[in-house]
């Protein structure tokens, strides 16, 4: 993993551990949406930012593992302008 993409990585961790209020990990099935705000799609690859990005949440605590995950949804919004931004969303499925 190069030093940005550490970097990246480790920010998400921190960002996660900030927004989830939790005490206890999801221990169940889960499904995630993630969407990027950028400006453009440049030359990054979404394989490995979404490897990182599942490797923040788990290490987060949000979800005890990525196996965990029933249904990923990625959307890549192209702004124009902005700072790049990634949202992501993770909820328990319920009834699988």
């Amino acid at each position: 993993m190069t030093r940005d993409a550490s970097a990246w990585k480790d920010g998400a961790i921190y960002e996660a551990r900030a927004c989830y209020r939790k005490t206890d990990s999801i221990d169940c099935k889960v499904a995630v949406l993630v969407v990027y705000r950028v400006k453009s799609r440049g030359r990054w690859d979404i394989d490995n930012r979404l490897k990182a990005l599942l490797d923040a949440i788990t290490g987060a605590q949000v979800c005890v593992d990525d196996k965990q995950i029933e249904h990923l949804t990625e959307v890549i919004e192209v702004t124009g302008k902005g700072t790049p931004e990634t949202h992501v969303y993770v909820w328990e499925v319920v009834g699988v």
